[in-house]
C-alpha cells in the first residue's frame, strides 16, 4: 500500500515487493497493490493512471482507495484473498518457508490493540464465504 498524496511511498513499491520476494524465496507471493487516500487531492498527487502502471509491471491487481469513505476497500481486501484461495500446495508450502532471522517484526507497543479480525470475519463482513 502506498498514499496517492505521498509520491515517496509509491515510489519505494517495487524495491518492498522485490523484497517480499527475496525474504520468503518466492518469484510471486499473493498480493494487491493499494493507493490508499484517493479521497484526496493534493497538487503533487500520485494518478490512478501510475498506479496502474506499476501494478502492471509487478504483475498485481491495483485498487486506489480511501480508507476514510471506505472506497474500493472490501474489493481490496476481495481480491487478496481470492489470490491467497488460487495459491496450489505447492505454492501455499513455499510461502511457509522461515522468514529471515536478520529480519525483526516491528515491536508491538504494549498498550496496543489487534485491529480487524479474522478472515472469516472479514469475508462475511463483505458478504464472502469463510
Amino acid at each position: 500500500m502506498y498514499s496517492v498524496t505521498d509520491r515517496t511511498s509509491y515510489e519505494k513499491v517495487s524495491a518492498l515487493y522485490q523484497h517480499i520476494l527475496k525474504v520468503k524465496e518466492a518469484v510471486a507471493v499473493p498480493c494487491v497493490l493499494v493507493g490508499n487516500k484517493s479521497d484526496l487531492d493534493p497538487d503533487d498527487r500520485v494518478s490512478e493512471v501510475e498506479g496502474q502502471m506499476i501494478a502492471q509491471k509487478l504483475k498485481l491487481p491495483f485498487y486506489e482507495t480511501s480508507a476514510k469513505s471506505r472506497e474500493n476497500v472490501d474489493e481490496a481486501y476481495a481480491a487478496l484473498i481470492r489470490r491467497m484461495r488460487q495459491l496450489t500446495p505447492k505454492e501455499k508450502q513455499a510461502l511457509k518457508k522461515p522468514i529471515d532471522p536478520k529480519i525483526k517484526a516491528p515491536e508491538k507497543k504494549p498498550n496496543e490493540r489487534k485491529r480487524g479480525g479474522t478472515i472469516s470475519n472479514l469475508l462475511k463482513k463483505i458478504g464472502g464465504k469463510a
